[in-house]
């Protein structure tokens, strides 16, 4: 292993540590955004129709 190999690889590492934070963020929000959603949605059919 060259120096090169240990530094693509190191950087192969970062880039998939960021994209899994991402993706993690990305699934925490849409969550969220449903579950807000869903109770709207829940209490709007409870309430004034």
């Amino acid at each position: 292993m060259t120096a090169s190999d240990i530094f693509t690889g190191t950087l192969a590492f970062i880039f998939a540590l960021l994209l899994l934070g991402g993706l993690l963020t990305l699934i925490k929000l849409a969550v969220s955004w449903l579950s807000t959603r869903w109770r709207m949605v829940k209490y709007r059919a409870k309430g004034r129709h």
